[in-house]
């Protein structure tokens, strides 16, 4: 059962990814039913936020966060700083596009700072660029400045680590 959960939601994935959002629901719904029975906490959680993806790319934003919400409660629960970073990061873009922006400030703030505690630079990039989206449109440049530094520190820390490896590839190749 497990099996089939996880590719019930990886089917959800596609439509997803497809903008066929029916169907992307009918397959987590599916999954996430599937998880219940398993008592699968850390799946429940992930496939609760794939449906408030969904939610959050048909502009329903209030049905994303309380998907999102739920989400972040297992996580919480299970003591997942991956997990949590990642939802941090999306209800805080969330509310970013509901124009409520203390919030997104307090969520994406949380999840930034797992995001180091973990060392996932991706979703440090992910709260540096909301972030400093966010103090562009409170007038607070300076910050929105800052942050869009710190995603460049990041982005061009990744491409030297890109780079000094195809270099040694190459040289280990001569």
């Amino acid at each position: 059962k497990t099996g089939v959960a996880n590719t019930l939601n990886n089917i959800g994935e596609i439509y997803k990814k497809q903008g066929k959002y029916p169907e992307a629901m009918d397959y987590y719904s599916r999954s996430l039913e599937l998880k219940k029975e398993l008592k699968n906490k850390s799946g429940m959680a992930n496939t609760l936020s794939n449906i408030g993806d969904v939610f959050a790319l048909k502009l329903e934003y209030k049905e994303a966060l309380n998907y999102y919400n739920q989400s972040l409660l297992l996580l919480k629960e299970l003591d997942d700083k991956d997990g949590k970073a990642t939802v941090n990061d999306n209800i805080g873009a969330v509310y970013f596009k509901m124009r409520q922006y203390v919030p997104a400030i307090e969520y994406l703030k949380t999840g930034l700072q797992l995001a180091i505690d973990i060392g996932s630079t991706e979703e440090q990039r992910k709260a540096y660029i909301w972030l400093s989206q966010i103090y562009e449109k409170l007038g607070d440049y300076k910050k929105a400045n800052e942050y869009i530094k710190q995603n460049a520190l990041i982005r061009d820390s990744l491409l030297n680590q890109q780079n000094n490896k195809q270099i040694t590839e190459i040289q280990e190749v001569q």
